[in-house]
């Protein structure tokens, strides 16, 4: 079954190791075209190897692999909704907050 939900964000990366990760988990689901990826050193700060933004739309299953995005990365955010049996909306950062709302 899929999850749809929409999405808007970017995560930031301080590990090499743990941006490759995120990158295998993006391109693993088929979000390659969907997202943008940063890898340049004039949008990074000097402690990020990369960063992964998110444009605002509507993705297939990406909200479900949201956990992994977000525990790989040191900075960033994530705003979402999803319509998956009832309205939920959501805020969400590799800090640990989590904002839910629903309705």
């Amino acid at each position: 079954m899929s999850y749809i939900s929409t999405l808007a964000g970017e995560l930031w990366y301080s590990v090499e190791e743990d941006f490759i990760e995120a990158l295998e988990v993006i391109g693993e689901g088929g979000w390659t075209d969907q997202v943008d990826l940063v890898t340049t050193e004039g949008e990074l700060t000097e402690d990020e190897v990369g960063g992964i933004k998110i444009p605002f739309g509507v993705y297939r299953n990406l909200g479900r692999n949201l956990d992994i995005l977000l525990d790989l990365a040191r900075g960033g955010y994530v705003i979402g909704t999803s319509s998956d049996v009832r309205w939920h909306g959501f805020f969400v950062k590799p800090d640990g907050t989590n904002e839910s709302y629903q309705w």
